[in-house]
């Protein structure tokens, strides 16, 4: 056995342990990502949660920042890469952070993956909505009263991010759902 005397340890015992040592984990993993989204956040500067794929290459090569090396191929298969503008493809920060490989743990079983801030966020605004859809003025309205860790409430969202709103809901009978995957 590659743990010795596992045998001595009851399953009570055992089932004592475990929240502690998940629990650590965690926080590890949280901090982990933490780190990992300042530094991404470093080279943003448009607010857009989105850095140039130049500037993430940029940190590795300047900063010796090893975790932000991966090949352009890859980023791409991990749906972390905004190539909207083909002249500027960005990271995606919250995707890249967020993705399953940064997670900790044998897959098989369970993973300890970072805590996703707008979870938190979303079940905020699912309770002040108290419906799956809403009018895009009224989202626009309970998301700028929505303070984050990474931005202060209440604030002015932008123009473009509102005109979006409204193209979501002008394909839905005027709502926007707010678990649609354009949301």
């Amino acid at each position: 056995s590659p743990v010795p005397d596992l045998e001595s340890y009851s399953f009570p015992q055992v089932q004592a342990v475990l929240p502690v040592f998940m629990e650590s984990h965690r926080q590890l993993i949280d901090q982990m990502s933490r780190t990992t989204k300042d530094r991404l956040l470093t080279f943003e500067g448009s607010s857009s949660g989105r850095i140039r794929l130049t500037d993430f290459y940029r940190s590795y090569e300047e900063k010796g920042w090893i975790e932000f090396d991966e090949r352009k191929e890859f980023l791409q298969q991990l749906g972390v890469l905004d190539e909207s503008d083909a002249e500027q493809t960005r990271v995606i920060i919250p995707n890249y952070v967020l993705n399953p490989l940064n997670c900790m743990g044998p897959w098989g079983y369970y993973a300890t993956c970072s805590v996703n801030p707008c979870e938190f966020l979303m079940r905020q605004l699912e309770d002040t909505l108290g419906s799956p859809e809403a009018a895009p003025s009224v989202i626009a309205r309970e998301v700028a009263a929505l303070p984050s860790a990474t931005v202060k409430a209440p604030r002015t969202l932008p123009s473009a991010l509102v005109r979006k709103l409204e193209e979501v809901a002008e394909h839905h009978q005027g709502s926007v759902p707010i678990h649609g995957r354009l949301f």
